[in-house]
């Protein structure tokens, strides 16, 4: 995404300040005017405007919280904070990891285990 031209400003957010230090270590090179910002920044609270993103990419986030029962009760919340920052027409492209949450917990997905509580 980081040479695609149409993109403007791409953020990196995670809870973990180890977790941006890599990515910012691993960076791919960016298209001129496009910002690559990274953030410590917890997913019920990020540190973003309101509607200031036109895509939002999710990778297996929601498969680790789901995978215990107090994630699954914030799930609604953390859907709602990220969706917040998604600008009218865009999108949220959330990819699972198939067997990350089964590891932890059973063989239901988290989805499953949300509609159950």
């Amino acid at each position: 995404l980081a040479t695609h031209q149409l993109a403007r400003l791409i953020a990196g957010c995670d809870i973990s300040p180890e977790a941006i230090a890599q990515q910012k270590a691993v960076a791919p090179p960016r298209s001129p005017g496009t910002r690559l910002i990274f953030s410590v920044g917890d997913v019920r609270r990020l540190p973003y405007p309101d509607l200031c993103f036109d895509l939002v990419l999710e990778k297996g986030l929601f498969d680790a919280v789901g995978s215990t029962r107090r994630g699954i009760l914030q799930l609604p919340t953390m859907l709602a904070e990220v969706w917040r920052v998604v600008a009218p027409g865009g999108a949220l492209i959330s990819m699972s990891q198939p067997g990350q949450a089964e590891m932890k917990s059973s063989s239901r997905s988290w989805l499953q285990q949300i509609q159950e509580a």
